[in-house]
């Protein structure tokens, strides 16, 4: 004997359902660039973010409960600030989505997909002065190989 899943379901709370899931995306999806845009006012680059983390580490292992706290707090933006080759990788998808978009002669959506592609391109470049940056004002110690900073 089969099962009828939508007995007793009306149209109209299968509307209400589907506005509400459609709010709920919409909640999300903002929730989702608010928390992009506070990253990336407090951290630049995820290299910026990876600093941070690895200084409250070494507080945190020396007992600084404030920067175990820190910790928990600066981990889950690991999850909205991509990494470089993430990056590159994203770029070059997004390449082969606008060389198809060219070819279909979609050229709003071709400018729409070369915008996002630029908007990449500028965090790489941000990402890599960031890192040479650091790197310029670390030297290294001779004896153990460990960098240190000569701020």
């Amino acid at each position: 004997e089969e099962q009828d899943f939508n007995e007793g379901l009306e149209i109209p709370d299968a509307r209400r359902t589907l506005a509400y899931v459609k709010s709920t995306d919409q909640l999300l999806n903002e929730i989702c660039e608010t928390t992009i845009a506070n990253a990336r006012k407090e951290f630049l680059t995820r290299e910026a973010l990876e600093d941070a983390i690895n200084m409250n580490s070494e507080a945190a292992e020396a007992g600084n409960e404030q920067a175990e706290d820190e910790l928990r707090r600066l981990f889950p933006l690991r999850f909205v600030l991509p990494t470089v080759d993430e990056m590159k990788e994203l770029i070059e998808a997004l390449q082969k989505r606008k060389t198809n978009k060219m070819r279909k002669l979609n050229m709003a959506e071709a400018y729409k997909v070369q915008a996002e592609i630029d908007e990449l391109e500028y965090q790489v470049s941000k990402e890599e002065l960031y890192i040479r940056r650091r790197e310029i004002s670390q030297t290294e110690c001779v004896a153990c190989g460990q960098k240190f900073s000569i701020q």
